[in-house]
């Protein structure tokens, strides 16, 4: 998934901008006004109401800058409100706006727009103190109430004040200030796309984190009106929204989709400040773990649902916030744009997933370097790439059954087991490596006859057998001992990603052929064809070599390719039929003595055939 993001300020504040407003006298206003004090000097104030142009016009009907109707509340230089007018009147032309207002110094003056209800604060103790003021609040009665009306609210506020004692002629102004008028809301818009070749459809969204309540008045951040606009505290920031009070949040709902390919949409909503994460550096590390605030999920976010190719399921958990990486605040007056490409990502942990039907690895296990490992599941099984066939091509290393050590491949049809073969030993706390890595070991320093492999009696039998993925085969007993499931091994120490084992003999015989049964290439042999012309090769001490012939399984339209690796017999583990006949071993026990195994030829293929457990063939591991 890939996200980029801007933020920009919604409306910024440009004191002496674009006035939106009409001249309004006192008789033309619902007028409330506290008792002077000693000193009874009047004096006549007049505003010069702003607010911006958005960066985007909106394509809602919403007129996001137009003052419908103001509340102006004056407070004195001891915070008490003074006096509080509303005005009902359209103001959609530029002009000033006046008040007759007592003479003096220290006011602040708040301006509170577009709530169309006069009585807001006809209840003058609940607004008698600044504070109070402050502490006032909106509620929304839906998630999208915000947009459903005609008007946005807005709010500002200008401090230290002074009204000349003058003459009560409105005409004739003694003093002027500027009070520009901010949006409570932000904006944030989504525009999601899928990556190319993904197959992603999209089948809805759900918006998440979003307050029902906001303050009229800012609560600035410390960092709120800086240049840079960066936030930098690690921690909540003072909103109406309470993350302990589940009352104060609510959410989209679904919004269902008709299995997109794309989408647009835009809404607003309240500020949510969680914070900023400075430890955060991708964006793939933006996750519920790493939200400053707690509870985590009151950040804001976006859950994107759909599917694709080899997934029944898929899901995307976007948090919104200044930027891509640590800053989670969403910031009132802001838009924010988010422009997102959907794929599928297994070790993306913003994504959940369900894959479709059995998920192949896209290689057999084979030593890179310095452990033993897999290549990635292929996107679309139905539609592999070409490096995709090529993964799945590889010869694999060679394990006896139930054993967590790799044996070498190297070498041709005939050739012995020697100094030359090496084994892939794990850390796994035995007593053939004691270290914290992977090293390997030769033919000359363990015996093929001494490599551990499970012993045990492994009943019931039969192809739905699940021995080798149980519990008490992948302890820390039975790894320090060198057994156990290798795919479930390699996922619990990170040696892959996501939760792999090893395939039991169904999954490997979706035909239903009879245990040791085989159909031939040439007859009904769905779901397996073979490719190549199965002549001899041979293999790279890695498992690394791409082998020319082998069989496709095909299931529910996803296909992988099994390469004809060739096999260690389980007497001396001499190679045998390298590129002419080619195995995989299953998680299925048979008997005490056999456990189930993928066979195959030049002519045939025997999907639950049973072999010794002291042969050595690859494995090629199942997703959970």
């Amino acid at each position: 998934m890939y996200l980029n993001k801007s933020h920009h300020s919604f409306f910024s504040v440009v004191c002496g901008g674009t006035l939106l407003g009409l001249l309004f006298f006192l008789w033309g206003c619902v007028s409330d006004e506290y008792p002077p004090g000693n000193d009874t000097r009047m004096g006549v104030l007049r505003f010069a109401l702003s607010t911006d142009i958005p960066h985007d016009v909106s394509t809602r009907s919403v007129n996001e800058n137009a003052i419908n109707d103001l509340h102006l509340l004056v407070y004195d230089a001891s915070h008490k409100l003074l006096k509080k007018v509303y005005y009902s009147s359209p103001m959609a032309s530029s002009t000033d706006l006046t008040l007759l207002i007592r003479a003096g110094s220290g006011y602040t003056v708040y301006g509170i727009a577009n709530t169309g209800n006069s009585s807001l604060f006809a209840n003058v103790s609940a607004v008698d103190t600044e504070d109070e003021l402050k502490a006032f609040t909106t509620v929304l009665s839906s998630w999208d109430g915000i947009g459903n009306g005609s008007y946005l609210l807005l709010s500002g506020s200008v401090a230290n004040v002074t009204v000349s004692a003058s003459s009560s002629n409105l005409s004739a102004p003694s003093s002027t200030c500027s009070l520009p008028l901010k949006r409570l809301a932000a904006k944030v818009t989504l525009n999601v796309g899928i990556a190319s070749g993904s197959g992603v459809t999209v089948s809805g969204y759900c918006i998440y984190g979003l307050p029902k309540k906001s303050c009229y008045v800012a609560h600035p951040l410390t960092t709120e009106e800086n240049a840079d606009g960066i936030d930098t505290q690690t921690n909540r920031a003072v909103d109406a929204s309470l993350p302990t009070n589940g009352a104060d949040w609510t959410n989209s709902g679904l919004v269902s989709l008709s299995n997109v390919t794309s989408f647009n949409t835009s809404f607003y909503m309240y500020e949510n400040r969680p914070g900023v994460n400075t430890s955060i550096t991708l964006q793939n590390q933006k996750i519920k773990a790493n939200v400053p605030a707690t509870p985590a999920d009151s950040a804001a976010y976006v859950m994107i649902y759909g599917k694709a190719p080899g997934y029944s399921s898929l899901s995307w958990k976007i948090y919104l916030g200044g930027n891509n990486t640590g800053n989670f605040n969403m910031k009132r007056n802001c838009q924010y744009t988010y422009n997102i490409t959907l794929k599928p990502n297994d070790s993306d942990t913003r994504i959940t997933y369900k894959k479709s039907g059995t998920v192949w690895a896209g290689s057999n296990i084979y030593w890179n370097g310095t452990k033993l490992t897999f290549d990635a599941a292929p996107v679309d099984p139905s539609n592999l790439t070409t490096q995709e066939l090529t993964n799945m091509k590889k010869q694999g290393v060679f394990f006896l059954w139930g054993s967590l050590i790799g044996v070498s491949p190297n070498g041709a049809h005939g050739d012995g087991y020697s100094a030359s073969v090496l084994l892939y030993i794990p850390p796994s706390g035995g007593s053939y490596n004691s270290g914290g890595s992977w090293i390997t070991k030769t033919g000359n320093d363990i015996s093929y006859a001494s490599i551990p492999y499970i012993t045990d009696d492994g009943s019931p039998y039969g192809q739905t057998s699940t021995y080798l993925n149980d519990a008490g085969q992948n302890t820390s007993t039975t790894y320090a001992a060198y057994k156990g499931d290798i795919c479930q091994y390699l996922s619990k120490t990170n040696a892959v990603s996501g939760s792999w084992r090893m395939p039991t003999a169904k999954e490997l015989n979706a035909g239903g052929v009879a245990d040791n049964g085989y159909v031939a290439w040439t007859g009904s042999t769905a779901p397996w064809a073979s490719f190549g012309g199965f002549g001899a090769e041979s293999g790279n001490v890695q498992g690394t070599t791409q082998f020319s012939s082998g069989g496709i399984y095909t299931v529910n339209g996803s296909s992988s390719r099994f390469p004809a690796s060739g096999y260690r017999s389980y007497s001396y583990g001499t190679l045998y039929y390298v590129g002419q006949n080619g195995s995989c071993w299953s998680s299925s026990a048979c008997s005490g003595t056999y456990g189930f195994n993928l066979g195959f030829s030049s002519s045939l293929v025997c999907p639950a055939n049973y072999y010794y457990r002291q042969d050595g063939f690859p494995v090629r591991c199942v997703q959970n």
